[in-house]
């Protein structure tokens, strides 16, 4: 987990110099954000979340940077709650995971009715299909 002065030393290297109310404002947001963002993200292993974390920031740098302070704002506002913006990370995470595990078949009997009951389900629409056809042919 980052620490506050961590965050402030990086924000500082990152966007120095003197910093008028808004953008004193806003950094104190987007490191309060990131910080959550962080403690959000524990589940993963440190390697993934600190890139999380690190791709997060360097965005809000570059809005900030590039498109100016209201830019950044939106950008930060468009996130969405800490916790929210991690579980797409984690969800995301797992569904790729979970698709990577060996199916197993499923032998149980409900299975097996189940089975059955698919297969006497389009052998009966396949004859009245059939049936149709034989007596509105013409």
């Amino acid at each position: 987990m980052v620490s506050a002065t961590t965050w402030s030393a990086f924000w500082e290297m990152l966007m120095p110099g003197d910093l008028d109310a808004d953008a004193a404002e806003f950094q104190t947001a987007a490191t309060e954000f990131l910080q959550q963002l962080d403690r959000a993200l524990t589940s993963l292993p440190m390697s993934e979340r600190e890139a999380i974390v690190r791709e997060t920031s360097q965005h809000l740098v570059e809005r900030r940077t590039d498109d100016g302070i209201a830019a950044a704002w939106a950008s930060l506002r468009s996130f969405g709650p800490p916790e929210t913006y991690a579980a797409e990370f984690i969800g995301d995470r797992f569904d790729r995971s979970e698709l990577m595990q060996p199916t197993t078949s499923d032998s149980s009997p409900n299975s097996f009715r189940n089975t059955v009951a698919i297969c006497v389900t389009v052998v009966l629409v396949l004859a009245l299909l059939a049936a149709g056809a034989f007596l509105f042919r013409g």
